[in-house]
């Protein structure tokens, strides 16, 4: 696959092999936004529903709980027309679902190459704890969501 893969901690995650939980507990419940197109090209607006979606499958097939609507909150622009990155609602999104992981990101093209940009929220303190970056050709789509959904997955099941 062309897709090239970073993964790692942005703030102060847990070592390896343990979930990103306050206190060593396991998660309770995780919600999945949609995916903010940030390079603004109408025809890639689908695409950010399918990444949330993709996710939102792999997780519950690990075996998590994936709570509220499989997209939990559009994402917003501002009066200026930018998109608010990162969401500072993600927390409050979270709240609403009785999440206790908000799951976001975002994805770019430049002509035919695509970035997908993954982050895990802590919901009660609003920490990112993982992020997950996948670069890959537009046509390789498929497979960079499967990529993005199993890093995320792993890193909440373990």
């Amino acid at each position: 696959m062309a897709a090239t893969v970073l993964a790692g901690a942005l703030a102060a995650a847990p070592a390896a092999g343990q979930a990103p939980a306050a206190a060593g507990q396991a998660p309770t419940a995780v919600a999945v936004a949609p995916f903010t197109n940030v390079s603004r090209q109408p025809a890639d607006d689908w695409i950010g529903a399918g990444i949330a979606e993709t996710i939102v499958v792999d997780l519950q097939e690990a075996g998590l709980e994936v709570v509220g609507p499989r997209a939990a909150e559009p994402p917003r622009i501002d009066r200026r027309g930018a998109w608010n990155l990162p969401d500072p609602a993600a927390p409050d999104v979270g709240h609403r679902q009785k999440a206790a992981w908000m799951i976001d990101g975002a994805l770019q093209r430049s002509g035919d190459a695509l970035r997908i940009t993954a982050r895990i929220v802590d919901v009660e303190t609003g920490a990112v704890e993982f992020g997950a970056r996948v670069d890959g050709a537009a046509a390789d789509l498929f497979d960079m969501q499967d990529e993005v959904a199993a890093l995320l997955a792993a890193r909440l099941s373990t």
